[in-house]
């Protein structure tokens, strides 16, 4: 809706089939050469008018004087809301392409300190995290210093953070760490385990240092490992000290965590800009695009890329099928060790890729198989998953996974640039053993 909007003021840079507008409306405005580019009043009356926010107020505001809003449920008011919701949504697009385009960090401090508040859309984590990359990349402390400062009041959290405690969590078993430094920490996530506590629930209340038990959320476990002070607060109230991104409940993998406020925000401003590279591994039933290669009676395709919208938001998944393991002759029982990058990260976007685009759900996955019934493991492969200590990555791996609670979805890698030094960081995880020992049943059956 903003690049449509845009498209009105400047059809010659916006009005074309240019795929950055498609993908990315940050993008597509960081490549705008105009002034009205980096012009904050300008800019936040075009967010105004392509989200409706402007109509929505005004519609709100004679629904006052008039005295026709009822007391709950009034569409009025739910119109209000979600045109606010898409302002906050198109602000932040506004910001990411100031950071961008590069020395416009003015331009987002006025949006955020400035254009938002006077549009009654408070900044969010993302809008602080852009806006201060802007000013970290431009040098210019006092405005990273306020930005961060904002954060922290935003998330309720002291204005001073105490220094980064000890970590007790590579003496706990339970959570296995990929990387730690000052900070950021990578750990394992296993299966059946939520990223974190639902918004709300808050921290589980278990004895200090006490080992993650089934179902015991990630955030939970770092939160009693580092204690207060040892982990990033910015983000606390949104999703719990330190969580950055967050994969599904059946999917295991690297995650990575913040440590300080700093490097939270860096790290946030990265994920919405795109700029981190992440790999999955999934064992997929049937090989990717065989229902339509069948029909069309066309050679097997052994990469692609998945572009569908997920939640109705656009998204992309470049794929490469790395093994086949075929059933029978008649190919109706195939399996695929599939390796997909996510260029977007929309929820679940895998899991429909694979099963609704493709037509190649991930096996145990019980939602987005398409209609398609699932024709289940051959005999070794469930023989491995009930293997004593093959385990299907949870932290009691002696017991099989009940179905939804554990996938063949696995993070097998991250790459991205470090969020204080810039040095280029490659976060690697292998797969948990009951995934392995899956794929080394399926060899045998070949």
């Amino acid at each position: 809706m903003l690049i449509a909007h845009l498209a009105l003021e400047a059809p010659e840079h916006f009005g074309g089939d240019d795929v950055d507008a498609l993908f990315g409306a940050d993008i597509a405005l960081a490549k705008w050469e105009d002034p009205r580019a980096t012009d904050p009043a300008f800019l936040a009356a075009c967010v105004l008018r392509a989200s409706g926010l402007d109509e929505a107020e005004r519609r709100a505001a004679d629904a006052r004087l008039t005295g026709t809003r009822a007391k709950k449920a009034n569409p009025v008011d739910r119109a209000f809301s979600a045109a606010r919701g898409r302002a906050a949504s198109m602000f932040n697009l506004v910001l990411s392409a100031l950071d961008m385009r590069g020395g416009a960090h003015a331009a987002s401090l006025s949006v955020v300190f400035e254009e938002m508040p006077s549009a009654r859309v408070a900044p969010d984590l993302v809008s602080h995290a852009l806006a201060r990359a802007a000013c970290v990349s431009a040098g210019d402390d006092a405005g990273a210093g306020a930005l961060l400062a904002a954060a922290r009041r935003a998330a309720g959290a002291p204005a001073e953070r105490a220094a980064n405690t000890p970590s007790p969590l590579t003496r706990d078993a339970s959570l296995r760490v990929v990387y730690e430094d000052a900070h950021v920490v990578a750990v394992s996530k296993p299966a059946g385990v939520l990223t974190h506590e639902p918004r709300g629930a808050g921290p589980k209340k278990h004895a200090p240092k006490k080992k993650a038990r089934d179902g015991d959320a990630v955030s939970s476990a770092l939160a009693r490992a580092y204690g207060a002070g040892g982990l990033s607060a910015v983000g606390a109230h949104v999703s719990g000290p330190g969580i950055v991104h967050r994969l599904d409940r059946p999917t295991t993998g690297v995650l990575l965590v913040a440590k300080t406020d700093e490097a939270h925000l860096s790290l946030v401003a990265r994920w919405f800009q795109r700029r981190v590279r992440k790999t999955y591994l999934a064992l997929t039933e049937r090989h990717p695009g065989d229902v339509d290669a069948r029909r069309l009676k066309t050679e097997r395709a052994r990469e692609g890329r998945a572009a569908a919208p997920v939640d109705g938001k656009p998204a992309r998944s470049d794929w490469r099928v790395l093994e086949t393991f075929e059933g029978d002759e008649s190919a109706q029982h195939t399996f695929a060790l599939v390796e997909v990058r996510p260029l977007t990260g929309r929820k679940h976007q895998i899991r429909q890729h694979m099963g609704l685009e493709l037509r190649a759900p991930l096996v145990l996955d019980p939602l987005y198989r398409n209609g398609q019934p699932s024709f289940g493991l051959p005999r070794r492969a469930e023989e491995a998953l009930e293997t004593p200590g093959a385990g299907t990555g949870t932290a009691r791996s002696k017991k099989k996974a009940k179905p939804g609670n554990a996938l063949f979805l696995h993070a097998r890698s991250i790459e991205l640039e470090h969020p204080i030094t810039g040095e280029a960081l490659v976060l690697e995880d292998p797969p948990p053993p009951a995934f392995e020992a899956v794929l080394e049943a399926l060899r045998k059956e070949k």
